[in-house]
């Protein structure tokens, strides 16, 4: 399994910057560490001002108070080194984190526009559907009176028409299901299939209408 920045830069750290990062993160161990540090170095520091150089004993723990502060010193600039490279790390972290942050913002909004031109397109066809059930209703209720051969005519040429459009608006609404499914929009790739089946059953019944009247002279 692949290892993060921190996994891997936590290997390089002083065993008590590693003791401080069970906690939490090696930004934040690697300062603890650090300012743990810095309070001893300034402990020791204190601690050989305060000593009185009056005596043979004094004058041997002043020296080993020194040679503690040398090493705390030493390690001062150890944690102040492996800080510098848990700030590095943190911000190529952050910058990762925006540079993916950022391409997944493109994708949303990519997403975003492919789904407002597929309901611009499922709302024309809604209009369209619309209108068409309203043309078949208005050429439904003349039929009783087309008893002349003009009149029945002039249906026939309605219907024929309506049926055609209508034929073009479910070829509408089957591209546009393709579409969305094939764009993984499956809401909106079922409402057009829906669509089309209820554009696919009116359009049936405009062709049996069709075929409910013989015009006069045909007999």
């Amino acid at each position: 399994m692949a290892k993060g920045p921190n996994a891997m830069s936590s290997a390089k750290l002083p065993g008590d910057v590693r003791a401080f990062a069970k906690a939490g993160s090696i930004l934040a161990a690697a300062a603890a560490a650090l300012d743990a540090e810095l309070a001893r170095y300034a402990d020791l520091a204190a601690e050989v001002e305060r000593m009185p150089l009056t005596s043979e004993k004094n004058l041997n723990r002043a020296a080993r108070a020194l040679a503690e502060a040398a090493e705390s010193q030493e390690r001062v600039g150890g944690h102040v080194a492996s800080l510098v490279a848990a700030i590095t790390t943190a911000r190529i972290e952050q910058q990762t984190s925006a540079e993916r942050l950022l391409a997944r913002a493109q994708e949303i909004q990519r997403r975003v526009n492919q789904l407002e031109a597929l309901t611009t397109r499922f709302a024309q066809l809604g209009q369209d559907a619309r209108a068409m059930n309203a043309l078949v209703q208005e050429a439904a209720a003349p039929v009783a009176d087309a008893r002349s051969p003009e009149g029945a005519a002039e249906l026939a040429a309605r219907l024929s028409g309506i049926d055609t459009r209508m034929g073009e608006i479910i070829d509408s609404a089957r591209d546009l299901s393709e579409t969305a499914n094939a764009e993984e929009m499956s809401d909106v790739g079922q409402k057009a299939d829906s669509l089309r089946q209820q554009l696919q059953a009116a359009r049936n019944k405009v062709k049996l209408l069709q075929k409910s009247f013989t015009p006069v002279g045909s007999a």
